[in-house]
């Protein structure tokens, strides 16, 4: 099943949001790997989603 995704959008999650920005996007795409034990990830989660909205239009973040 293949799915629909809009280049429009800033936010994306999974494998196939992944694999379809890689294949068609030329923006450069952000990934957030976090973990909830991680301290640091924590931390860093709302900067990168700060980030990505300043730059909305320059890039994708896939989480």
């Amino acid at each position: 099943m293949q799915e629909f995704y809009s280049f429009n959008e800033t936010f994306y999650a999974g494998r196939s949001a992944w694999e379809m920005l890689i294949q068609k996007s030329d923006k450069p795409i952000l990934v957030k790997f976090i973990a909830p034990h991680c301290s640091s990830c924590v931390t860093l989660k709302p900067v990168l989603e700060q980030l990505v909205k300043e730059r909305a239009d320059r890039l994708h973040l896939v989480g």
